[in-house]
């Protein structure tokens, strides 16, 4: 078994500590939530975010454990949204918000991907990690800005493969 066995919460933590780690994010701007994208954008509580959120979980056929009911291999598919209002533009121009080096969404994606990419989180025991293999990124995607509030979305998602520990 490769894998420290583990559970879902442990892992949106692991990857909230790493974000606000690497990042140098406050504690503040990175934050679990299920809520979509409308709501998000009418009541930003800050002018840059993080939004951690559990997408979808797959468990992985004939990868079933000598410990009968109590693991679980599973891909898990993990949202890592950015959410950047930089309001140094002309209207309907984001040249800044785009490119600026250090406030622009470009940038902060840069530092998201560094940060995320391969991320191998150790375990408890410190001899294995809690993923089955390193975080990968399968597709980002640029959101509108909206109109109301001037954030713009950079969403990402993320394969991490785990084993859940159902006992």
């Amino acid at each position: 078994m490769f894998g420290e066995p583990t559970t879902i919460p442990a892992v949106l933590a692991a990857l909230s500590a790493q974000l606000i780690s690497a990042c140098t994010y406050d504690p503040s701007q990175v934050f679990l939530s299920l809520s979509d994208d409308d709501v998000l954008a009418k009541y930003p509580n800050k002018d840059l975010f993080i939004q951690i959120a559990l997408r979808n979980g797959v468990p992985r056929a004939g990868d079933v454990y000598g410990g009968g009911n109590d693991l679980l291999t599973v891909d898990l598919t993990i949202a890592i949204n950015l959410w950047l209002r930089l309001s140094t533009d002309m209207a309907f121009h984001d040249a800044d918000q785009l490119t600026n080096a250090t406030l622009g969404q470009l940038g902060k994606w840069l530092a998201l991907m560094q940060a995320m990419q391969m991320y191998y989180p150790p375990g408890v025991s410190g001899a294995a990690s809690i993923f089955v293999e390193p975080a990968r990124n399968t597709r980002f995607d640029f959101k509108p800005r909206s109109m109301k509030t001037g954030h713009a979305k950079l969403a990402s998602w993320w394969a991490i493969p785990a084993v859940l520990n159902l006992s």
